[in-house]
Formats: C-alpha cells, sequence, structure tokens
C-alpha cells in the first residue's frame, strides 16, 4: 500500500484521536482497518452518560421495547436505502472498500451505528428492570429463558444479526 506522506500524517492524526470513522476516506486501511471500532467506542463512551440520563428515566417496558424496535428498523433502513439508491455505484461488479466512499459511511460512521448502540442501552435497561422485578440467580434464569429481557436481548440480537447482515452492502 503506497501512500503519499500527507495522507499518512493525516491519517495518524486521525487515529492518535480516535476519530478517524468519522471520515469515509480515513475509516479503513492506513494500517489500522480495524482501528474505525475503536473510534466509534469513543464515540459511544461519550453519548452513554447523555443517553442514560435522557433516554432511560423517560422509558420503561414497553416503552424501552418500542423504541429499540423503531432503532431497529431505522438500522435496516440505513443499509436498505444504500442498497436501493447504489450511491457508489456498485451494480453488479465488486468494489473494493477503500474505494467506496458511501457504503464507507455507512458501515464505520458513529453516527450510522448509533441505532445499534441504542438498541443495546434500552434492551439493557429493560432486562435490568426485569431482573429487578424478580428474584433468584439472573444468569441462571436468563440462560434457561425464563426471563422476559433476557430472551427479548436474544431475540433482539438475533434478528439484527440476521437483518444486518440480510441487507448488508
Amino acid at each position: 500500500l503506497r501512500c503519499p506522506l500527507d495522507d499518512l500524517i493525516t491519517a495518524g492524526l486521525l487515529y492518535v484521536a480516535a476519530v478517524q470513522a468519522w471520515s469515509p476516506l480515513y475509516s479503513v486501511g492506513y494500517y489500522n482497518g480495524p482501528g474505525w471500532s475503536i473510534s466509534d467506542e469513543a464515540f459511544f463512551y461519550l453519548v452513554f452518560p447523555l443517553a442514560a440520563r435522557r433516554l432511560l428515566p423517560r422509558l420503561s417496558g414497553r416503552g424501552l421495547l418500542l423504541t429499540a424496535l423503531l432503532l431497529w428498523l431505522g438500522a435496516l433502513a440505513l443499509g436498505g436505502a444504500y442498497l436501493l439508491l447504489d450511491p457508489d455505484h456498485r451494480g453488479a461488479r465488486p468494489l473494493t472498500t477503500l474505494a467506496a466512499f458511501w457504503i464507507n459511511l455507512l458501515k464505520f460512521m458513529p453516527l450510522s451505528r448509533l441505532p445499534e448502540f441504542l438498541i443495546g442501552v434500552a434492551l439493557g435497561k429493560h432486562f435490568m428492570e426485569d431482573r429487578e422485578s424478580r428474584s433468584g440467580s439472573a444468569v441462571v434464569d436468563l440462560a434457561a429463558g425464563r426471563r422476559r429481557g433476557g430472551r427479548l436481548l436474544c431475540a433482539a440480537g438475533l434478528l439484527g444479526a440476521l437483518g444486518l447482515f440480510s441487507i448488508s452492502p
């Protein structure tokens, strides 16, 4: 991989600041392909206190589940819109990830991953509420499928995997 010096300097600065995923041109490649996930996680560490203070206290029970469902549908809509609009003009021909601006934006940018994170926050709160309403070992009940919140977390994970992988560009 040959890169001009100014690209290497820019990429290095973005990596050190953990913000490379905000730039589709630098989110993958330049010797640190998996680094985009660190960039996303850094953003989510900043977002979590806001989500925990603003989103979680206002929602409980069905409201949390409805919020998770709407976020899941929103995440699916992003992938569906990409496939429908084909902004990278992929068509039937293969296209490398490094050359695809819009797919990099969709797959790696923290804002496009935000619905997935917020689903986890909402379902995690629902699980904790369900756990507090029952007695006994949460781990044993979760493993046995006896906790509604645990079953919902497992179902959401399965649906998310099926949905995201089935329309992932």
